[in-house]
Formats: structure tokens, sequence, C-alpha cells
């Protein structure tokens, strides 16, 4: 028992050892793979790390070389000709060509792996609009939103595209922006070829899950790409974990995937791998299991596993070497390529360098002339020669002072010591041409350090002589050359101040040409200007050196006289003088055109004086004008002087308009009616009459609004509200047989008979209302008819085919003709007042009635007497004649509704009620509605 004892402990123990060089074996085997796989992957990750520096450097470069770009000589030649003002047509289109070849030459410059690195390079202004583009006649490319004036990379995996953008800046303000775009293709070609052959897959995707794939390596439609993109940077995962749910054939040839991300870009590399390819054959755990169950296997297993730990320690040895020498030339690489790159980039500054130097002084647009210390030229670039008309070799055998003007070359000289003693200085200089012609130009001169002058010119000529032209087209009146209002207020402004300083007075003349108006719609405008012209130059002929003749506009003129010493009479006596001067200098004859009678003008003059700053300027030209407008009103070709009383009744007049115009829209007009009577005492009709009735203070006259409504043509909207109110008023009388056979005057201004629609309202405010034309009676005066006969002929006889009546009012007042009255359609004609007032006391008034009646029954109108007061006017009127009559002895203009000449009886016509005598104290004159000459019937 004790030996089998002995040989079942020794086989007790064997199994022991067995067992544990087993356990030991087994978990050195599950070490030396894990050591394996560790590597692999360390392996796999640097490989990654590496391509993605590579890519990283590529956009780098991208985006580097956009900014080397956008910093480029040409760029700057554009901007600085743009800064100067320079115009497409005259230089930047040149620029601008000398951009786009300047990005193809560097476009066919540039390449990588034997491949040309961009499609496109273009340029865009500040507005994005763009300006140059190295495939010309290719589709435009807009600047990607976002990226004007920034520093900005774009990788868009849908047009396959990167765009790269750098912003210009000029003088520290932007100057647009650079893109380059170049094909996203580029990138694949930094992967691996032959990974597929070791079981690998690899390729980019973005940010958002887009990927970037190359034609020769077309991705599976049915990967996670959103997933891939959110992945853990530098970390290697089971691919089965992204593929859940989903089959396609990446899942079945790859089990691993890796994502390693790209330094200062949008982009991963993603990289795919099966477990075989990437960690080789590994013993699997049923071998390991069957050898710890098969103690005879157990042997061969030892042999299995040393083998497998030495291949293990082989492989981790290569690839720690591998790794270890990697690094190692990866960093000699490195170092090498910033080396060559920094030596690169010196070369290349220093050759733009030098290139930028003579293109910008070969192309410059300024001239550049370079001195020695004793004043001879040594260089001048092309510029430089066109701008003097000098050759360079002609330039090269002068002096600085050769292009000096007469009596400037001794400045010029103290000017180029000046520069080298103290440094820059900028200067305008002028120069004299070869052909004689002298230029301006702004120079710009620096010291070098060889003791030469550098000048920059630029020829500045045609903008003085272009700012020379605004300050005339500013200040002058481009037809007389005269200052015009800018100027004469500061001149005026200079003379107060003179004025002030001095205590002497001085004077302002505005004049104004007589019937200018009618000179140009006789004659032309042509015409016109020529005596505009004529009379400026007698203006200035006759007025003093240090006087102001300045041209407000059309035909009005203003004359600054200055000094007429510190007595108010006697300046206001030298103002006339001067005033009289000018007057009889303007009267004379014009001869206008070839061919022509000569023109005789006058002209209307208004004065004011003035001393120191004690009115405004604007309140001065107030008072001439004021001044003026009185000449006028006096029947032109006058000299008036300002006075305050002037003054008060304009600016009277002005609230007197405003007043008007609140009136109107207040609604605080109202149509009295006087009734018309035949010699029976029967009432035939009526006159509306206006009045202006404010609710919180007296009537106004219309003595006083009308005149102002017809010159402000207020008039316009109050005669339409009259003949509206007259209709409305003719409509009511139809509705009642005591009135349905009244007529209705009213009174129409000239300047709305004249209007060109005024049949057409009047036919319309018939038509509205719906009354009888033939009720309706339009009274116009003489002033109306005898402007424009022909056409106010055509007019009435429309209104007459309407059924409308005509009167004229105030017959006898203005200049009656019996020539114009057999044209005109009239149906009667009213007899003014101021002949009817003395009829029974003076003998010529009473031969004027007769005359007027009989010429009345010869020419077949009938005659309304107005203003009749007394039974004997009534009685001397009927006894030669008169049958119709109007004024207080019948009734006072009245509202309808009391008119109490409406209350009687209408057995054969409405009669007055009672006679409505009135003392002759109440005469007065006031313009009728519509009328600014005739008289109010009483």
């Amino acid at each position: 028992m004790v030996p089998e004892l002995k040989h079942r402990r020794r086989l007790f123990w064997v199994a022991v050892l067995f067992s544990t060089y087993l356990v030991v074996l087994l978990g050195y085997a599950f070490r030396s793979q894990g050591q394996l796989r560790a590597a692999a992957d360390a392996r796999l990750l640097a490989e990654n790390q590496q391509i993605a520096v590579l890519i990283s450097d590529f956009l780098v470069e991208q985006k580097n070389f956009a900014l080397n770009l956008a910093e480029g000589h040409e760029i700057g030649t554009f901007l600085i000709n743009k800064a100067l003002g320079m115009s497409l047509r005259y230089g930047l289109n040149a620029n601008l060509d000398a951009i786009q070849e300047s990005f193809r030459r560097k476009r066919r410059q540039k390449m990588v792996l034997g491949v040309p690195v961009y499609e496109r390079i273009l340029y865009f202004d500040e507005s994005g609009a763009l300006l140059a583009d190295s495939a010309s006649g290719e589709p435009p490319i807009a600047l990607p939103p976002g990226a004007q004036g920034e520093s900005w990379l774009l990788v868009d995996a849908t047009q396959g595209r990167i765009f790269a953008t750098a912003p210009v800046e000029f003088r520290g303000t932007p100057g647009g922006t650079v893109l380059t775009v170049a094909p996203t293709a580029l990138l694949s070609r930094y992967l691996p070829k032959s990974a597929e052959g070791h079981g690998l897959r690899q390729f980019l995707i973005t940010a958002t899950g887009q990927a970037l794939a190359a034609p020769e390596n077309p991705l599976s439609e049915d990967m996670p790409w959103g997933a891939l993109a959110r992945l853990p940077d530098s970390t290697i995962l089971p691919l089965s974990h992204l593929l859940q749910g989903v089959s396609g054939t990446l899942s079945k040839d790859y089990d691993l995937v890796e994502r390693a991300p790209i330094d200062q870009s949008p982009l991963s590399l993603v990289t795919l791998a099966s477990k075989s390819a990437l960690y080789g054959t590994i013993s699997s755990r049923a071998f390991l299991y069957v050898a710890s169950v098969a103690p005879l296997l157990l042997t061969l297993a030892a042999m299995w596993f040393e083998h497998t730990r030495r291949r293990t320690q082989r492989l981790e040895a290569v690839v720690l070497e591998s790794n270890r020498n990697r690094l190692k030339l990866q960093g000699q690489n490195d170092d090498l390529n910033r080396e060559i790159a920094r030596r690169q980039a010196l070369e290349i500054e220093l050759r733009k360098s030098e290139e930028r130097y003579r293109d910008y002084v070969e192309h410059a647009p300024e001239g550049i002339f370079v001195a020695d210390n004793r004043g001879h030229f040594v260089a001048a670039n092309p510029s430089a020669c066109g701008m003097v008309g000098y050759s360079r070799a002609e330039l090269l055998e002068m002096e600085i002072t050769g292009l000096s003007p007469p009596g400037l070359a001794e400045k010029h000289a103290t000017l180029f010591s000046k520069v080298l003693q103290e440094g820059p200085q900028e200067a305008e200089i002028r120069l004299r041409k070869k052909d004689g012609v002298d230029i301006i130009a702004n120079l710009r001169a620096i010291a070098l350090p060889d003791a030469t002058v550098m000048g920059f010119c630029v020829d500045i000529t045609e903008r003085k002589q272009a700012e020379e032209q605004i300050h005339q087209l500013a200040f002058f009146d481009p037809l007389t050359g005269l200052p015009n209002r800018r100027l004469l207020l500061d001149r005026l402004r200079q003379a107060m101040a003179v004025s002030s300083r001095e205590g002497d007075y001085s004077a302002l003349l505005m004049l104004d040409l007589d019937h200018f108006k009618d000179l140009n719609d006789t004659q032309g405008h042509d015409v016109g200007d020529r005596l505009i012209t004529e009379v400026a130059r007698r203006l200035t002929e006759s007025s003093r050196d240090e006087d102001t003749v300045a041209r407000l506009g059309g035909d009005e003129f203003v004359i600054v006289v200055r000094s007429l010493g510190a007595d108010e009479s006697a300046a206001a006596v030298h103002a006339e003088a001067i005033a009289e001067k000018v007057h009889k200098a303007v009267a004379g004859p014009y001869t206008l055109a070839n061919g022509r009678a000569s023109h005789q003008s006058s002209s209307s003059i208004g004065v004011t004086l003035f001393r120191g700053q004690e009115v405004a300027i604007d309140v001065l030209l107030k008072q001439a004008d004021v001044a003026l407008y009185q000449a006028k009103n006096a029947g032109r070709n006058v000299i008036r002087f300002f006075n305050p009383e002037m003054q008060a009744a304009i600016d009277a007049r002005m609230k007197m308009e405003i007043a008007l115009r609140g009136a109107i829209r207040r609604d605080e007009l109202r149509l009295y009616y006087q009734p018309q009577v035949d010699q029976n005492g029967r009432v035939h009709g009526a006159e509306a009459l206006l009045r202006w009735l404010p609710p919180h203070s007296e009537p106004v006259s219309p003595a006083r609004f009308i005149p102002l409504a017809e010159d402000t043509k207020l008039i316009l909207p109050i005669g339409e509200w009259v003949l509206e109110q007259a209709c409305a008023q003719l409509q009511q009388w139809q509705t009642d047989a005591r009135t349905e056979m009244l007529t209705l005057s009213i009174n129409v201004s000239g300047r709305q008979f004249h209007q060109p629609d005024f049949v057409e309202r009047v036919s319309a405010q018939i038509e509205r209302a719906g009354v009888d034309p033939s009720r309706l009676k339009l009274e116009l005066t003489e002033s109306v008819l005898l402007d424009r006969v022909d056409e106010v002929v055509e007019r009435m006889q429309r209104l007459k085919g309407l059924g409308v009546g005509f009167s004229l009012d105030d017959f006898g007042t203005g200049y009656s003709s019996l020539s114009y009255l057999k044209r005109l359609p009239l149906d009667e004609i009213k007899m003014d007042q101021s002949f009817v007032r003395d009829i029974t006391s003076d003998q010529n008034d009473a031969a004027i009635v007769r005359a007027v009646l009989a010429m009345s029954r010869s020419l077949g109108l009938k005659v309304i007497a107005e203003g009749v007061e007394t039974e004997e006017q009534r009685a001397f009127l009927m006894r030669y004649g008169c049958e119709h009559y109007q004024g207080y002895l019948f009734g006072k203009p009245a509202p309808i509704e009391s008119s109490l000449w409406l209350n009687g009886d209408h057995g054969d016509g409405i009669r007055l009620t009672r006679p409505y005598l009135v003392s002759p104290r109440f005469h007065q004159n006031e313009p009728k509605a519509g009328s600014a000459t005739s008289r109010v019937q009483h």
C-alpha cells in the first residue's frame, strides 16, 4: 500500500503539478492574448492618428493658403486703387484681371500626391459680390453664409468640396473675402489603398455623420452614420453595438470600429477592422479547455503555449520596435517637414516681397520717382513717365527741378532737402509736362537708407477741377454765373457782421422783372434765359465791386449794398440812388433774337436798410420781399422802401388766410339770399351772397376775405361749395308751388370759370341735385370775359346747351365793349349800383343809366338794376324801361329760413310782404361770392 500510496501521492502531486502548470499555462496564454490585442490596438491607433495628422495638416494648409492669398500683392494693389477712387473702367478691371491670373497660376502650382489641389479660387467684395474667379466661364459660386469677413473652413460632403475662406483687410477696414474650393476626393488619397487587403476599411465622416466616399471606395448605405459621428475619440469598440437590428455586408466582414478625430476640422477618420486581420491567429478557448481535460495533450499544449508565448513575445517586440521606430521616424519627419516648410516660407516670402516691390513699382497707378541725394532722377515707373510725358531715358538725364514750372524750382529743391533732412513729407505741387501743360500732383516723399529719395505722385488735376466745378455749382447760378441763394446768405451774413463792426448802414435790394412770364410764354424759355443773362450782366456792371449781385431764381435778383454811411437818412438817399441806377440799367432795350424787334423790359425793386445784426437774415429778406410786393401792387416799374406798416399788413393777411382755411374746414361759411323783383313787385328770383360767420366773433366782411380767397386759390373749393348749396336750394324750391319758378343767381370767379373741368362740374352738380338747369344763373364779371374770349364763349355755349343762364355783373365799371357783348350768349346784364345810387341827383349817372337801358333793349338783353334803395330810384328806372330790380328797398340779404319775402301770397307769383327801405348810410361795398371786384347788392 505504501508504494501504491506513494505512487498515488506521486500521481497526485504530478496531477497537482500538471494542474498547476496547466492553470499557469492557461493564465499566461490569456495574458499573452491580451497583450497581443493591446499591441495591435496601439498600432492601429497610431497608424490612424498619423493619417489624421496628415489630413489635419492638409486642411490647415487650405486655411493658410487662403490667408496667403488674402494678403497677396494683387489684391492689395486693387484695394489701394479702389481707395484712390479709380473706377472699373479706368484701371480696376486690370487689377481684377491680375488677381485672376495670379489665382490661376497658384492653382496650377498647388499639387498634392500628383493631383491639383484646387478646383477654383475666388475673391468677393465686402457685400459678397464676386470680383475675381480663377475658373472664369464656369457657373458662379456664391459665398457660403456666415463666411463673410471670417477665416473659415467648411467640408461639404453633399457637394464633395472643401471651402476655405480668409478675410481681406485694408488699412484696418474689411476689403472682402478670398474663397478656395478643393475636392474632398483629395482627402481619400491620404487613406492607405492596401487597407482592404489587410482586412481594414477606412473612410472619413463629418460631425453630422455625412460620409466622404471616394468613387473607387463606395460605402454601404446601411451604416448608422450618426452613431459613428458620436463614437468616443480614439477608442476601438465592437461594431455589433452600432448595428443592432441592422443587417448588412459590413457587419459580416468587420467586427471592430474606431473613430480618430482630425484636429482643426469637423472630420473624423473611421476604421472598420476584422479581429482576425487585426489580431492574427489566436488559440481558441475550446482548445484550451480540451487541453485542460486531456492530460495526454498537455505536452502538446505546453509546446503550443510555449510557441504561442514566444510568438507573442516576438510579435510584441516587433510591434514595440515598430512603434518605437515609427515614432522616431515620425518625429524626425516632422522636424524635417517643419524645417523645409520654414525655409520654403522664407523663400516664398522673399520672392513675394521682391515680386510685390517690382509689380508695385512697375504697375502702380501712381507715379513713382527715385532721385539720388543730388536731385538727379535714378528711376521712374511707367505711370510716372506717362504722367509727365517723358520717357524713362529722358527722365534719367534730368534733375527734379527739370519738372518745375517757372518760379517753382527753388520751392521744389527746398522740399527735396527737407525730405533728406527731416524725413517723410507730403505736399501738393505743380509739375510741367513735356508738352508744356501744368498739372497738380499730390506728392508723398520718403528718404531711403541709401540716401535716395522716393516720391509717390498722383495727378489730382481733374479732381481739383471737379472740386472747383462743384464749388461753382454749389454757390453760383449756372445760367448767369451770379452767386446763388446759399452764397448770398453767406455774403449777407458777412455784410451784417461788417456793418455791426463799423456802424454803417447797408441796404438789401430785391428786384423782379415785370411781365417776365409773358415773355417766356410767348417767345420761349430760351429767349427768357437770354434776357435773364443780359439783366445779370447789366446789374453787375451797374453795381460796385464791394457789392454782391445774386440770383434767387426765376427773374428775381438780390443786391447787397455795403457801407452807406452811419446816418440813416443819408444811407436811404444813397440806397435810392443806387436803386435808380439799377432801375435805369434794367429798363434799356434788349436784343434777344436776330430778326426780332428789341425787347423793352422794366423792373420792380424793393429796398430795405439794415445796420448790424439787429434783425435775422430771413427777416431781412422778408422785408425786402414785402417792399417788392408793394412795388408790384403800385403798378410795377417802381421802387419801394420797406416800412413796418407793410409787414403788419402782410402778417394780417397771413392770419386771415389761416383763419379762412379753418373756416372752410369748420363749415363757417353761409349763403344769404337777396330777392330780385319785377316792376309789379313780384319776386322772380334771388342772388346768393356769401357770408363768413365765425361762431365766437363778429362776421367777417366779404370785402376782406373774398380777395384773399382769390389770391390763395381758396376760391375754388368755396365756389364748388356755393354751387352745391345753390343746387340744393333750387331742389327745395322745386317742391313748393310758390317757389318752383324762381331763378337763383350765383357769382363765379374767373379762376373758377377757367378750370378745365368747370362745365363738367356744373353739369354733375345739376344732375346730382336733379334741378331744372334753366333756374340756375351764373353771374360773370367783365374781367372773366376779357381773358381768353374764345375759350369763354365756347364754355358759355356748352353751359347754355344745358339750359344754364348767364348774367353780366357790374356792367359799366370795367372795360365793357359792345363787340364782345354781341358774341357772348348773355341773358341779362346787371347795372352796377354806383350808377343807380345818384341817378336822381347826378345828370351824368342818369345819362349813363338811360344809355344802358336803351342799348340793352336794342340787344335783346334783360337789365337788373342793383342797389335800388328808394322809391325815387325805382320810379326813375321804371320811367326809362327798367323792369327788374334788386336792393335794400326790396330786402336785405338774409338766410333762406328767415327770408321775409317768401312769406307772401302765390296767386300770380310771390309778392313782397312789405318794402324794406334802408338809409343810404348803410351803403357798403363788398365783393360777392366768387368775385374779387364786384360789389354786394343792398
